[in-house]
């Protein structure tokens, strides 16, 4: 009797089947290396906020640790809380010929608050000279808008004009706290993010 080979290989519902599982395998390591790849985006938007964030902190409290408190400003035009509907403060150099003024603006869109920050730089020659009109720029970041930013300036009188000796000095000492909430401009339905941090100033007994 003569026997016929028997052939190997797979069928073809076999084929379907391991093709299927790999497909399937497939899709649920792509859509796991999709997903963390976005993680990983937004966690990097995250870091720049947070980086932008501690960049403006940074520049309000250098300004309140080597400049004093302009409480003289509230008396004009410029930072009168009367006048404007938004918060301005400003930081004078000892010598009294440079002015940090930073304004904090609300804005609504949306019925949504946003808070456009701006800064401005001025110098004159001498204390006796009148200062030069305030030119505002935006202190703008690619990722980050804010939700909150409010300055509490604690004492709100001027504490230059008082004489104290030496040993209660610190009973004037200026400072300011900083209240900020935001968040990554890309991502709009994500938590912000809030920091606070209260400065003082170096500066005591300054007369302008």
């Amino acid at each position: 009797m003569k026997l016929t080979q028997k052939q190997s290989g797979f069928t073809l519902i076999e084929i379907t089947v391991a093709i299927t599982v790999f497909m399937i395998f497939t899709g649920i390591v792509l859509s796991s290396f999709i997903h963390l790849i976005g993680v990983q985006i937004e966690a990097n938007r995250y870091r720049k906020v947070y980086s932008e964030l501690n960049e403006i902190l940074a520049l309000i409290s250098t300004d309140v640790k080597e400049y004093a408190i302009d409480y003289n400003c509230f008396k004009t035009a410029v930072c009168d809380p009367n006048i404007h509907n938004y918060q301005v403060q400003a930081f004078v150099s000892k010598d009294g010929l440079e002015r940090h003024i930073l304004s904090a603006k609300t804005k609504t869109v949306e019925e949504l608050d946003f808070v456009d920050l701006e800064y401005a730089v001025q110098t004159r020659a001498s204390r006796q000279n009148e200062w030069p009109a305030v030119i505002y720029r935006k202190l703008d970041t690619a990722n980050t808008e804010f939700l909150q930013f409010d300055l509490t300036l604690r004492p709100t009188s001027n504490p230059y004009d008082v004489e104290t000796r030496i040993d209660s000095k610190n009973l004037y000492q200026p400072s300011l706290t900083i209240n900020a909430l935001a968040r990554a401009k890309a991502y709009p339905d994500r938590p912000g993010i809030s920091m606070q941090t209260t400065v003082s100033s170096r500066f005591y007994n300054v007369r302008f």
